[in-house]
């Protein structure tokens, strides 16, 4: 399993910081996140 990240900022509202992921959703992303089955542990891969 793989879930992308993307380091978007600080927001003190939840409106902005949805504005802002729409901006960035389409470029590449900064990590993934990655679940290894074999060993049960969960890796942070920064791109």
């Amino acid at each position: 399993m793989e879930i992308p990240a993307w380091v978007i900022g600080d927001f003190a509202d939840m409106d902005d910081v949805y504005d802002e992921y729409l901006q960035i959703a389409d470029t590449p992303c900064h990590a993934k996140i990655v679940f290894d089955k074999k060993t049960k542990e969960w890796k942070l891969f920064v791109v």
